[in-house]
């Protein structure tokens, strides 16, 4: 309580409110909990402050079913079954198109009493004549075993409102539960008008309530009627049986070729198991008879990919009938899975809630996979597995539900995978070991026809149970062009399985390299994952470095255009390539390649561009870095641009490349890139006092070196990092003290330090203790070197250090190189060693290991 009036937030508010509201409900305060929740079922808890007219959130949405369901509750824990209804079909009469209100009246309607149910049948009677109205009425007679209501109307409020899957599914439910057969006959019914249903209608079978094996059964036992055949292949395609739905949906088409439900169900199947060759001659045969299921093959182009053709189809689809639109997205469940993502991560119990129920009112979303991973984690309700039996009780026939309840079940031995009844198969293959389900796959993918998809289906299924050599075989026969010719999608596959071949085997590398070359043409548009693939393979059988440069190019040049969207997984790519070998160079070429495609945008080009240079100077590739700045500035692509930079000088691009190549430690790199930086201007104060310092740490201190220090500290005089060099310089020639030429290192260090109170520099605080040593002054140089470790531990906590490099790598190199661990430690730790080390001898009588002053002669 003292949380929630702390929160001025309304969605935190209301998420502490039903927490709270459940509390009451377990001390048995069910009317106090009542009150709470009431204001939040209404929105009223969530809009205050806000602009009426606005629309809820979908986070403010899925509280308001939360507490709506939570009122529901507690009616029946008071045994106001009939009140309950009353307001569910209340709440319906106020908002018909709210799947909530709807979803409300049919689950209070199960326990409610028949009295109950006839009153609120009256309440039904006046509001309008929708659909779902219609249905309601149904589902309240069929209920209280009312009479003079027939499925008659139901069938038109269903036909003309396909769209609504719940009303529908609903529907199909219901007629199951007085008959199943004329639940079969009604989705024959809808489909003969609605081809472009099939999916849907399948879908509403199998959550009627019907056992799998009887759904199956009474679908067979017509005499291949082709519709039941498109049901059948469905079912089987939703129940994970892809190469058996095919196999249905063919044979019906063999039989009547013409039939637009068949065509239908073939194209699913064809787009289920990834087959774009069979799925272009099912679309080109639909077209050319001019069918009515663009819908369902723009849907099915979509599922391969190919958006200009599903855009095609949409439009196909519309210009044939306007009304024929897809179904809408059903938003409450949209919100509930994205609200319950949320709670997740807020660590709170309303998770599960939330996709428990965007699992009852829409069982082909994602919300049981999401159970599912939450199982097995503190955020599992105690009733989990009593809330699964339920759903999978009420719907025995729907895979997912199945699937879960299999996982939270007792562990069953299974050592053979039966064809029949379906519903065992299904048990089984869930249950069974990879091994044996890789065996039932490739029986399966034996039975599919002989397209090129089919044929590395084959070849993957056979590397799955461990026949590398007939794997390889298969690419090989692909390569030489003794298999029908090869899609964009087999060419892919296949170059996965070479790969893979190439990896068990390396004896058959050379083979599957050569036959992977000739699967490049075939690859309208490399994707991340072919790239990977394709060096991997080349990498794995030691390709010449002529290869690999002529595969970089021809990859780069045949990418789809990379987004800000897309660039992770490029990333990702190049991160997977430099581990292939722990060579980093591959990687960086084919980035830089990338960043040298003038076809994507300048931001892109920069970003991966970035990437190669961190990949360069992990490769200790200076020159690449050099090239590939001087090249992408010349075109006008900025690197390492900061925030309200607009304009970059070509000098500070090879700085920022050359502290890259500093923090993966790449010395020789860093020397190259800072005198490229001076070339190209030599009055940047930074880029002097960087080589100068350098040169100074490594005790090469000639007139250059003291020439370049001062004039960077002519430049920027009040710069804490080129007063710590002019200090260094200072101290190796002798000049602790002021005097007649200038500040010593003393008054430099100090000066240093002063500029920076925040944020003072460990290093110039320990170069300050050995000015003073040297000087004479040993209490102040020890009070310095003590300073230091007290410093690093109040002021640079090594956790967020870390953190921040692996920010600034994932932010501006993309690509994860330096270790954080190491990179504390340098940045850091070796300076605490060090006074710690100086304490020490101090403490025993020795002398410090001071410097020496490099440049007294």
């Amino acid at each position: 309580e003292a949380a929630r009036m702390r929160c001025a937030d309304a969605s935190a508010i209301a998420r502490l409110t039903l927490l709270q509201s459940d509390a009451h409900v377990l001390r048995g305060e069910l009317d106090a909990a009542t009150s709470m929740l009431t204001p939040l079922a209404a929105l009223q808890a969530l809009t205050i402050g806000i602009d009426q007219a606005r629309p809820a959130s979908d986070e403010h949405r899925a509280l308001q079913a939360l507490a709506q369901l939570r009122i529901d509750a507690i009616a029946g824990l008071k045994g106001e079954l009939s009140l309950r209804l009353n307001r569910a079909v209340a709440a319906f009469r106020d908002d018909e198109r709210s799947d909530v209100a709807f979803w409300r009246v049919l689950f209070a309607s199960d326990s409610t009493p028949p009295a109950g149910l006839r009153a609120a049948r009256s309440l039904l009677d006046s509001t309008t004549h929708s659909h779902r109205a219609i249905i309601l009425r149904v589902v309240l007679d069929s209920n209280s075993a009312a009479t003079g209501h027939n499925f008659s109307d139901l069938t038109d409020a269903l036909s003309g409102h396909m769209s609504d899957r719940m009303a529908l599914r609903c529907g199909v439910r219901i007629v199951a539960m007085r008959d199943q057969r004329k639940a079969i006959e009604l989705v024959l019914e809808l489909l003969a008008g609605h081809p472009n249903e099939l999916d849907a209608l399948a879908d509403a079978l199998l959550a009627s309530g019907m056992e799998l094996d009887t759904l199956m059964s009474l679908i067979e036992s017509d005499d291949h009627a082709p519709e039941f055949d498109a049901i059948r292949s469905r079912i089987l395609g939703k129940i994970g049986f892809p190469e058996e739905a095919l196999l249905v949906a063919e044979s019906a088409r063999a039989r009547d070729a013409a039939n637009e439900c068949v065509l239908a169900a073939s194209a699913l199947a064809a787009a289920q198991l990834g087959d774009e060759t069979l799925l272009i001659e099912i679309d080109d045969t639909a077209r050319a008879a001019k069918h009515r299921i663009a819908r369902t093959l723009a849907e099915c182009w979509l599922t391969l990919g190919d958006a200009p053709r599903a855009r095609d189809r949409a439009a196909e689809a519309l210009r044939m009938d306007p009304h024929d639109t897809n179904a809408p997205e059903i938003n409450i469940v949209d919100a509930l899975m994205r609200t319950g993502s949320e709670f997740e991560a807020l660590r709170l119990p309303l998770s599960a809630e939330c996709f428990g129920l965007a699992a009852e009112l829409d069982p082909s979303s994602d919300a049981l996979e999401a159970l599912a991973l939450a199982s097995a984690t503190v955020l599992a309700p105690p009733d989990l597995a009593r809330w699964v039996e339920r759903i999978w009780f009420a719907s025995p026939a729907l895979a997912k539900r199945r699937s879960l309840a299999l996982l939270l079940s007792d562990r069953v031995e299974v050592t053979s995978i039966p064809a029949r009844p379906l519903s065992a198969r299904f048990d089984a293959r869930c249950r069974a070991s990879e091994a044996l389900r890789a065996a039932d796959l490739l029986a399966q993918t034996n039975t599919r026809p002989k397209t090129a998809e089919a044929i590395a289906a084959l070849a993957r299924a056979q590397l799955a149970v461990g026949n590398v050599a007939e794997a390889a075989s298969i690419v090989t026969k692909c390569a030489t062009g003794t298999t029908p010719t090869l899609s964009s999608r087999a060419a892919r596959s296949l170059l996965l399985v070479a790969t893979e071949v190439a990896q068990r085997e390396p004896e058959r590398g050379a083979a599957m390299r050569e036959a992977a070359n000739r699967f490049v043409a075939k690859l309208a548009m490399a994707t991340p994952a072919d790239i990977f693939a394709l060096f991997k393979l080349s990498l794995l059988t030691q390709a010449s470095s002529v290869e690999l440069e002529h595969l970089t190019l021809t990859l780069a040049r045949s990418v789809r255009n990379i987004t800000d969207e897309s660039l992770s997984a490029y990333f990702d790519v190049l991160e997977a390539i430099k581990e292939i070998d722990d060579d980093p160079f591959p990687a960086a070429r084919l980035a830089a390649a990338l960043a040298r495609e003038t076809r994507f945008e300048p931001s892109i080009r920069a970003r991966i561009a970035a990437a190669a240079i961190a990949l360069s100077a992990a490769a200790g590739a200076a020159d690449e870095s050099r090239e590939l700045v001087r090249e992408l500035a010349s075109s006008g692509v900025m690197l390492f641009p900061r925030d309200g930079e607009t304009e970059l000088p070509l000098a500070i691009q090879f700085l920022r490349a050359a502290e890259v190549h500093a923090l993966l430690r790449d010395a020789a790199g860093n020397d190259t890139l800072l005198r490229a930086a001076l070339e190209a201007d030599p009055t940047v104060p930074e880029v002097l006092n960087n080589i100068a310092y350098i040169s100074i740490d490594r005790g090469l201190i000639n007139d250059e070196v003291i020439e370049m220090t001062e004039r960077a500290a002519a430049l920027a005089p009040d710069n804490p990092a080129i007063l710590d060099t002019l200090g260094l310089l200072r101290y190796h020639q002798g000049r602790f003290r002021d005097n007649a030429s200038g500040p010593g290192a003393i008054t430099l260090y100090r000066q240093a330090l002063r500029l920076r109170p925040n944020d003072p520099s460990l290093g110039t605080l320990n170069h300050l203790g050995d000015a003073l040593w040297r000087d004479g002054d040993q209490s102040e140089a020890i009070r310095c070197w003590q300073q230091i470790e007290q410093l690093a531990s109040l002021r640079y906590p090594p956790g967020p250090i870390a953190q921040s490099l692996v920010e600034y790598q994932r932010r501006t190199l993309g690509v994860r190189l330096a270790d954080p661990v190491e990179y504390v430690r340098r940045l850091y730790g070796d300076t605490v060693e060090t006074a710690r080390g100086k304490l020490k001898q101090t403490a025993d009588g020795s002398v410090p290991s001071v410097p020496p002053c490099a440049a007294i002669r």
